[in-house]
């Protein structure tokens, strides 16, 4: 039997898979996700207005704004403790319309969020507004 030298690999070779990011083209928002070969990487879109990005994108903190691999932004109050004297409020901005869930009630708001309490509270607050990551606060009224 003849000896195989070293650096012999008899392995057939292989393509390594691609990580991809099927993205709305219109907004940039991450559908899904996953790994393939090469040649089918950039064949997972299939409904109108879909596009892939060849890399693995988190669609919780990321986006695809024309394309571009983008962190989502951020929200937040200007403060999380008030004075309860419906005085003193905790504000929150957002460039245009959008809903928050207070205490598992939906409000439709214009651009901006204002909590102020007479009374020691707590309020839960939920926005989930694309392209800003979702948000949760409470506020707390002292």
């Amino acid at each position: 039997m003849t000896a195989l030298p070293d650096d012999y690999d008899d392995a057939p070779p292989v393509s390594p898979n691609l990580d991809w990011t099927v993205y709305d083209a219109a907004t940039g928002a991450v559908l899904r996700t996953g790994n393939a070969a090469p040649d089918d990487a950039a064949l997972q879109a299939s409904g109108d207005g879909e596009a892939v990005y060849l890399a693995r994108l988190d669609a919780r903190t990321e986006y695809l704004p024309d394309g571009v691999a983008t962190a989502r932004p951020t929200l937040s109050f200007d403060t999380l403790t008030i004075a309860a004297d419906d005085t003193e409020t905790a504000t929150l901005e957002l460039p245009g319309a959008f809903t928050a869930l207070i205490d598992g009630v939906e409000y439709e708001l214009e651009d901006t969020l204002e909590i102020a309490s007479d009374m020691p509270a707590t309020y839960s607050v939920v926005i989930r507004h694309f392209p800003y990551q979702d948000f949760a606060a409470e506020i707390v009224a002292e």
